[in-house]
């Protein structure tokens, strides 16, 4: 296979990616989840990625680019979540024991 057919190849797998994840309404942005509905999320989405984060939390800024970044990029492969700590503190407390 030549490196143009290689890049076209490619660039149709991503599309389709893309196009399967709108299609079965999976979440291409973090979306954001709180105490109340944390089981719920983890029963809606089979891979769940969860940044626990807060608004001091300097190391949580310079983390949520990349949350961002992969959940365009696993589109239809996982969910992202964010979840407040100060605002959300049973399910950190809980999950961090």
């Amino acid at each position: 296979m030549d490196e143009l057919e290689k890049i076209k190849t490619e660039k149709m797998r991503k599309l389709l990616e893309r196009t399967a994840a709108k299609e079965t309404k999976i979440p291409q942005a973090p979306i954001k989840i709180a105490d109340a509905d944390f089981d719920a999320a983890l029963r809606q989405y089979p891979l769940l990625l969860v940044d626990f984060w807060a608004a001091w939390c300097n190391p949580c800024r310079i983390v949520a680019p990349v949350v961002e970044a992969l959940a365009k990029e696993y589109a239809g492969k996982l969910v992202c979540a964010k979840l407040n700590i100060d605002e959300n503190p049973i399910t950190a407390t809980k999950l961090s024991n």
